[in-house]
């Protein structure tokens, strides 16, 4: 049992070599020669295999492997085959061996999957003799050695170094080894160090990139293509692979280091001959100081976003800092510091920094880490949606029996409407023709005719069908739990007290003529109610915005869009809770949303919900990862929270397209006060200043800012695009902010001048719309009718609203126009009839018109909608007992 115990251990832990065929395998040259095959791996080499033919070629070799120290060689050490011509010389102990050809195996596959390395290989050819053969091999993990890595490896992390690129001129010439050392990053007593030696200056070298490149420091194109052009002097490195096998508690500890430092500080140097390294005594006085050494930094941020297996990065080369001359540091140490930093092609002493070469030539080092799997993993589709859905159900698409119901009662209504008409026709037909008879006459006559046409069984036919929709959507519990006489009798009863009423009220509504009063709004799309919202809300009208975003989401409850607008106005009045509750509707309604995802980080930002800001954000960009600005917002809000890491990896993945940095920021900056989130606004614009340069947007969208925060911060957003103007002064965005500072501060007149110099301006300010409503009001307020009317003329025109034709009807009305202003007052009631104050102007003009009735009318309806106005209902009064 030892012994077998001894055999099994022996056999354990193997990797296996097949080799199964050969081609073109060349003749030995001596009498007594054969041709063979060895194997070498990690050191080890095999036994050579027997002579070898193309009928008859069979070599297989093992090698062990210590699963505690030799996984890391399988990842970076490759399978070498050697093809040898072995023979012995006469008068010779041992034999003599030719090299003929060999190639190599990477046996990365063994750690990554179970299946066996099946490889075909083209022997490269080592001597003069000319040597063409191929083979073909198989090469496998015992199960032993399987189960070690399976239980062992976890990840695979690979770096290569594809190049020094954009070389300074001074370092394109001469004998120099180049050196690369990174230090753990693992941690300061870690394992995972980078050290590429042997980097030599090549001037025929093919061009060679890695695209993308979305990390390190950005390289313009035309810059890369350039340097990475074939023939251009670049540095390359011989052994430019390194590849770390990772177990689980050094994948843990590299994470841990990279989500604490997130880089690593990387250092080059230069030293003479062509492969070593030089003591640094040797390379004093055979290198330039500006180009002996450098350093970078390379990012590692990267390797932990989620999904992510490569990081391509290019990272500029950096001067090593000056070193500081100390009261205590010799006359002798000052002479050696300044030699050493002095830059040798200049007339001038004055000390250089170590390495200043590369920077002032831009000169990059092109890195590639990929990992197997992916540190952190990606959520699924199907994960991402059970996210969202366990979160926020989605919403039935079958409308409820409360809708239903009113649905089924709306269509009784219109039916027994129609079936009215149609009986009033018929009996006025009756009268007609028999003009003498009495009312039982009348009404015998109409019945026959009714049953003889057969024009009383379809109208009983028509109630049929609406009555049991009524029963099923209105009383369908009680229709599906009938077990006696008596609940059938309950049923029915109250069946006939329902009917009955719905019957009369809508016979009463109709036959009086009360059916279409103004209190019905005027069916309007949701876009449409929408924007009404909007400037209802611009004119200081909260209430009535609310109403026109109800009627918007009752019209569609399933309209993602119609949620998110609501969402937005309860975020701009401070109202959180209700916007969260909006936003969480529209992502009920839209699984897929990922604005409306994003718009419940936002409510949850502004209620102090931070982790249920940042989960709701996440969900956002994974469900939309190619919208740059969601990425971009989420980056603002993770920094916010100072989560570095978070905010690293969101704005790195909001510039990859490579969109316009400064834009995108502002359009975000933007969105932001637009829903009133300050507190990431002022985040936004403070990454704009660090990243961007300063513009006219940025300026008016800073003036916003102040304005919009506190009502003391007026006068200093007015000084700001003051200041701005005086360099910009025809930018219709500053004009229109500045507008906004004097009206904030209550000076009308400097107000209407700065908004008056936005509209007239040819290129139109982003909130025009807005702008002019502001201006019109304005010059009502001042009793500027003419100046007003030509303002709201230019609304009329370009984006029509009850609002806009309100305006230019008041203003005409001021001006005496009474026929204009009716005209447009009847065009803002085509756009909503429910505004009572449209009513009450009309009412004015049907006064002053004398047409009494008419003035009635409107003064009923204005009564009915509630008018707000206390000095409109006076004048209204007055002008009543005026005409009285």
């Amino acid at each position: 049992e030892r012994v077998k115990m001894a055999e099994d251990e022996v056999a354990a832990h193997q990797i296996h070599l097949s080799v199964v065929e050969c081609h073109e395998l060349p003749k030995a040259s001596q009498d007594n020669g054969r041709v063979v095959l060895q194997a070498t791996f990690n050191g080890k080499e095999s036994n050579h295999s027997g002579p070898l033919t193309e009928e008859e070629c069979n070599f297989a070799a093992q090698f062990d492997v210590d699963v505690e120290n030799d996984l890391d060689a399988i990842g970076n050490t490759p399978l070498t085959l050697q093809l040898l011509e072995v023979y012995r010389e006469k008068k010779k102990k041992s034999d003599t061996v030719v090299p003929l050809a060999s190639a190599s195996i990477d046996l990365l596959q063994l750690l990554t999957s179970p299946e066996n390395l099946e490889v075909n290989l083209t022997l490269k050819q080592l001597g003069d003799r000319e040597v063409n053969t191929s083979i073909s091999a198989t090469i496998s993990a015992d199960e032993l050695l399987r189960t070690a890595i399976k239980d062992s490896v976890v990840n695979i992390l690979e770096f290569r170094v594809n190049g020094l690129f954009a070389l300074p001129e001074v370092a394109c010439s001469g004998n120099f080894s180049y050196h690369l050392d990174i230090p753990a990053l693992d941690g300061e007593d870690g394992n995972v160090k980078l050290n590429f030696d042997n980097g030599t200056l090549k001037s025929n070298a093919k061009g060679a990139s890695i695209e993308p490149c979305p990390y390190g420091d950005v390289i313009s194109d035309d810059i890369r293509q350039q340097a990475e052009a074939s023939g251009v002097p670049k540095v390359v490195f011989a052994n430019a692979t390194r590849r770390f096998v990772l177990s689980q508690s050094q994948a843990t500890k590299l994470q841990d280091a990279v989500a604490q430092h997130r880089s690593i500080q990387g250092s080059l140097s230069r030293t003479a001959g062509s492969g070593g390294r030089s003591s640094a005594k040797s390379r004093i006085g055979d290198d330039d100081a500006s180009v002996g050494k450098a350093l970078f930094t390379l990012p590692l941020a990267p390797l932990l976003y989620p999904g992510e297996t490569t990081l391509a990065a290019n990272v500029l080369l950096q001067s090593l800092p000056m070193p500081e001359i100390s009261e205590t540091m010799s006359e002798e140490q000052v002479k050696v510091s300044k030699a050493k930093s002095k830059k040798a092609a200049s007339p001038i002493a004055t000390p250089l920094p170590e390495g200043s070469a590369y920077t002032v030539s831009g000169t990059y080092l092109q890195v590639l880490a990929t990992t197997v799997t992916p540190f952190v993993p990606k959520r699924q589709p199907h994960e991402l949606a059970t996210a969202i859905s366990d979160l926020i159900p989605p919403r039935d698409l079958a409308p409820s029996h409360a809708v239903t119901a009113k649905m089924a009662d709306d269509d009784f209504d219109r039916t027994i409407a129609s079936v009215a008409d149609s009986l009033l026709l018929a009996y006025r037909g009756t009268t007609s023709e028999h003009p003498h008879d009495t009312p039982t006459e009348t009404r015998q006559r109409l019945l026959y005719s009714l049953n003889a046409s057969g024009r009383y069984h379809a109208f009983k036919e028509q109630l049929k069908t609406k009555v049991l929709a009524v029963i099923r959507e209105r009383f369908s519990d009680a229709a599906k739990s009938l077990t006696s006489k008596q609940e059938q009798q309950n049923l029915i009863s109250r069946l006939y007290v329902h009917l009955s009423q719905k019957m009369h009220a809508t016979l009463q509504q109709h036959l009086s003529g009360t059916a279409s009063q103004p209190e019905q709004p005027i069916e309007k799309s949701t876009g449409l109610l929408q924007q009404t919202a909007k400037e209802a809300e611009t004119l200081g009208q909260a209430d009535t915005a609310i109403s026109l975003h109800e009627r918007a989401v009752t019209k569609d409850q399933h309209s993602c869009e119609s949620w998110i607008a609501f969402g937005d106005f309860c975020l701009r009045q401070g109202d959180y809770a209700k916007a969260q509750e909006h936003f969480q509707e529209a992502v009920a309604c839209d699984q897929q949303s990922s604005a409306a995802l994003m718009r419940c980080a936002l409510a949850f930002f502004m209620d102090n919900s931070p982790e249920e800001a940042c989960q709701f954000a996440t969900l956002a960009t994974e469900l939309d990862p190619s919208n740059f600005g969601m990425w971009l917002l989420r980056a603002i809000l993770h920094k916010q929270y100072d989560q570095g890491l978070d905010a690293e990896m969101a704005e790195t993945k909001a510039f990859e397209s490579q969109a316009d940095k400064s834009e995108l920021y502002l359009q975000i900056v933007e969105e932001l006060l637009d829903t009133n989130v300050l507190g990431l606004a002022n985040r936004g614009l403070a990454e704009h200043m660090v990243h961007c340069h300063p513009s006219p947007r940025a300026i008016s969208l800073q003036a916003r800012l102040l304005l919009q925060s506190s009502k003391p911060k007026a006068t200093e957003a007015v000084e700001l695009v003051d200041n701005a103007l005086k360099t910009t002064y025809n930018d219709p965005n500053l004009w229109a902010a500045l507008g906004d500072g004097h009206r904030v501060l209550n000076d009308a007149e400097a107000a209407i001048a700065a908004y008056q110099h936005a509209v007239d301006l040819p290129t139109p300010a982003t909130a025009l719309p807005r702008v002019m409503l502001q201006l019109g009001q304005l010059y009502l307020d001042r009793a500027d009718y003419d100046l007003a009317q030509g303002v709201y003329r230019r609304a009329c025109a370009e984006r029509p609203s009850v609002y806009t034709w309100k305006g230019l009807g008041i203003a005409c009305y001021c001006a005496g126009e009474l026929d204009l202003a009716e005209e447009a007052l009847a065009e803002a009631n085509i756009y909503d009839n429910s505004t009572a104050e449209v009513w009450a102007y009309l009412c004015l003009i049907a006064i002053r018109t004398q047409r009494e009735i008419e003035a009635q009318q409107c003064f009923k309806f204005m009564a009915r909608l509630g008018l707000g106005n206390q000095a409109l209902q006076q004048e209204i009064e007055m002008e009543m007992d005026e005409a009285n």
